[in-house]
């Protein structure tokens, strides 16, 4: 199993203790016993000379931040204190499918609606048909890991940026909803690719676009993957809700929905707070680093670049906080088809490390997907699941639609 990689240095000399397996040794690594007092005398000059960037807490990882390690939430390292000494023990994450590189995958273009274009990945072409949909803060690029084992396994992979996202157009009217969204993709999927059936994985706002596109299409949606997002409500189901003691609030904003307030009620505000490419850098990455939406160390530093980089633009940003305004004053065209029960065959999917969608999510998806499989639990993962977990969704993805391939 893949561990974590850590090391620190130590001082050639220090007071011998009988638990120590580093006294001869310059170095140490998991599972050596270092004196507190001398790890922090080693690297004192160096925390002087270098930022205290999250790069250089994983080379030291027990020096300097020691609560931090212990009071986040989904630590991977596993704390034991003997006096001064402690004692630091990586603990494996699930090994993933390897990332390919940014350029991978070919990118198309097609308009979905008066002069907007969605991009586009499409692969696998004669496969049964699968589309990917995205949520926030993500692009088509969070769904990298999926895309070649779903074609390998007999898939065609579709994959599109919502618009206004990624590569696709801005709305020169500066419409956007989940209705809107549902729409284009059914024109990409439906008109434009030419499929009759299709199958539906989505997460975040990507897995409130599938409900929609499932109840607003019936008869084009065989069957979806839903993960960490807001769970549809069923209003005539209200004694159902008391019963089990669940709020019909749809997303409580809690201490960890700050940002759902700032996007939605003060875009303004938060734009001119954000006024370089740097600043609005730093603001997405924050989502998949220290937010709490990711169980922790599920991405690297290239990973960060790689999902921030496209929200860069300040117009885009700007076009992604479009959905959580319309709690507040934007307007939409049309009401989405999310307050309802879903007939379609649905598979929920729950990653326990996110602590943005509340843990009542999985209970609330038994009334709102009365045809549904789970929910289950997917250990080691968070909101990210597509990403943080591919190894399971892939697989999970390739057995669920089997039965739907040509020739089953």
């Amino acid at each position: 199993m893949a561990l974590i990689e850590w090391r620190f240095r130590i001082p050639k000399r220090y007071p011998s203790h009988p638990k120590s397996a580093a006294a001869e040794s310059t170095q140490g690594g998991p599972g050596d016993r270092i004196p507190m007092r001398h790890l922090v005398s080693a690297i004192t000059s160096r925390l002087e000379a270098k930022p205290k960037s999250p790069a250089f807490w994983e080379e030291y990882p027990g020096v300097g931040a020691p609560n931090l390690i212990q009071n986040h939430p989904n630590t991977p390292y596993s704390i034991a204190n003997d006096h001064d000494w402690i004692f630091v023990m990586p603990l494996p994450r699930p090994p993933q499918p390897d990332t390919p590189p940014p350029d991978a995958f070919e990118i198309h273009r097609a308009e979905v609606a008066p002069n907007l274009e969605l991009a586009y990945i499409r692969e696998g072409i004669g496969g049964y048909p699968l589309l990917l949909v995205h949520g926030y803060p993500e692009t088509k690029r969070i769904w990298w890991r999926n895309i070649q084992p779903l074609v390998d396994a007999g898939y065609e992979v579709i994959v599109p940026d919502l618009r206004g996202y990624g590569d696709s157009d801005l709305s020169e009217k500066d419409e956007y909803d989940l209705v809107l969204y549902s729409r284009d993709l059914h024109t990409l999927a439906h008109d434009v690719l030419g499929h009759e059936r299709i199958g539906l994985i989505g997460g975040d706002v990507g897995g409130m676009v599938i409900v929609d596109l499932a109840n607003r299409f019936t008869d084009f949606v065989d069957r979806m993957i839903f993960f960490n997002t807001t769970a549809p409500l069923v209003p005539d189901r209200a004694d159902w809700y008391a019963e089990n003691g669940l709020s019909m609030n749809p997303l409580e904003h809690g201490p960890t929905g700050d940002y759902r307030i700032r996007q939605g009620r003060d875009p303004e505000e938060l734009l001119a707070d954000l006024d370089t490419k740097a600043r609005r850098h730093r603001y997405v990455r924050d989502f998949y680093e220290h937010r709490l939406l990711a169980s922790q160390y599920s991405f690297e530093e290239d990973d960060y670049a790689f999902m921030a980089e496209p929200f860069e633009d300040a117009r885009r940003l700007a076009a992604s906080w479009a959905v959580y305004q319309l709690e507040w004053d934007r307007p939409m065209g049309e009401m989405p088809m999310v307050i309802q029960q879903t007939e379609t065959p649905t598979l929920i999917l729950y990653g326990p490390d996110d602590q943005v969608v509340p843990k009542d999510f999985p209970k609330k998806c038994e009334i709102a997907f009365p045809n549904r499989v789970g929910p289950l639990i997917v250990p080691e993962c968070g909101h990210f699941l597509q990403w943080e977990r591919a190894d399971v969704l892939n697989e999970v993805a390739r057995f669920y639609f089997a039965d739907l391939k040509p020739g089953c």
